[in-house]
C-alpha cells in the first residue's frame, strides 16, 4: 500500500466533497476543496512549464496569502520544498 500524501489527500477530498468550504480568510475569501484543487493543479502546471522536474529545489517567495497553499501544495512534483514565511 502507497503512503498516503497530503497532494493525494487533497485530491481525494476535492473528490468527494468538492462543494464543502476548504480554506476561508473572514470576510475575504472561501474556497471550495474542487477551487483549490484547481488552483493546485494550475500552479503545479506552470512551475512544470517553467522547466522544473521532479527532485527539483525550488525557491519561491510569496506574501502570507492564500496563493502560497497553491505552490506549497503543488510540491508534489518536487521531492524538497522549505517554505519561509516573512513577516
Amino acid at each position: 500500500m502507497a503512503t498516503p500524501t497530503l497532494t493525494g489527500l487533497l485530491k481525494r477530498v476535492a473528490g468527494e466533497f468538492p462543494s464543502r468550504r476548504a480554506v476561508s480568510v473572514s470576510g475575504k475569501l472561501d474556497l471550495t476543496h474542487a477551487r483549490l484543487h484547481e488552483i493546485i493543479e494550475r500552479a503545479a502546471s506552470r512551475l512544470v512549464a517553467s522547466g522544473i522536474k521532479p527532485g527539483d529545489v525550488v525557491a519561491l517567495t510569496f506574501p502570507n496569502t492564500v496563493e502560497v497553499f497553491s505552490f506549497v501544495f503543488s510540491r508534489k512534483i518536487s521531492k524538497l520544498f522549505s517554505v519561509i514565511f516573512g513577516f
